[in-house]
């Protein structure tokens, strides 16, 4: 949960030097919310599941096993919406855009198009074959790779800030 926290500071922070790229960077920020929503969701519902299961009898601990079950799914669901969306679509965009401005060197561009194949494209095929899930893990460990490799480039190729003058003070 925390990651995905991390992560969305990330991308809104590389918006701003890639953003003259296209608006449709934005994503990020959506399929973030949607990834650690779906983190914090079960520590919600242990919060609230699990007292009540412990003090019930057998007929209540079956419905609560039920309904955990289903915001379990949703979690799921929810977790995989915002993957896809992640790896699959902003990354590769980010990816793009910073190929695009010229903010990074071409091997942080080419990371963030792997990430997105791997992790991403074949990512969504990942619960139809535990092999595919296997190979996804490369995209995740690009990932981070390009995620700390755009943000050091960034910092790194920032311009340095405009000196004010008396006349940028407003009265």
């Amino acid at each position: 949960m925390i990651g995905g926290i991390f992560g969305l500071l990330a991308l809104v922070g590389f918006y701003e030097p890639l953003r003259a790229a296209h608006r449709l960077m934005i994503l990020g920020t959506v399929g973030f919310v949607f990834v650690t929503t779906s983190h914090a969701l079960p520590l919600a519902l242990a919060y609230e599941f699990v007292p009540g299961y412990l003090h019930a009898n057998n007929a209540t601990k079956s419905a609560l096993k039920v309904d955990f079950e289903t915001w379990a799914i949703v979690c799921l669901v929810f977790n995989y919406i915002g993957d896809a969306l992640v790896w699959a679509i902003v990354v590769p965009l980010y990816a793009w855009a910073a190929g695009r401005t010229h903010a990074v060197t071409r091997w942080i561009v080419w990371v963030g198009f792997l990430t997105g194949a791997v992790a991403g494209w074949l990512g969504m095929l990942s619960p139809a074959s535990s092999v595919i899930d296997s190979i996804t893990f490369i995209g995740f460990v690009g990932f981070f790779v390009w995620i700390a490799a755009m943000g050091v480039a960034l910092l790194r190729n920032r311009p340095a800030p405009k000196e004010l003058s008396t006349a940028d003070i407003v009265p």
